[in-house]
């Protein structure tokens, strides 16, 4: 699975292939919540985000990890 993030209009939004862009919800530092997903975002040594971890009812901090940007 392929998620794309990016900033649009002010909004941090997500983007997946079988959906249509949804805005992320800051809840604390570093999460985001949308559709049921809870994201946590990883830092690098630079304290800039590198990745991220996925929890989504049974599935529990599943890693994606930056390709761009």
């Amino acid at each position: 699975m392929t998620y794309q993030l990016a900033v649009e209009e002010g909004k941090l939004m997500l983007r997946r292939k079988t959906a249509p862009a949804s805005p992320l919800f800051p809840t604390i530092k570093d999460e985001f919540r949308v559709e049921g997903l809870i994201l946590n975002f990883i830092r690098n040594d630079q304290q800039r985000p590198s990745g991220f971890t996925l929890n989504a009812g049974r599935v529990k901090n599943l890693r994606f990890v930056k390709t761009r940007g």
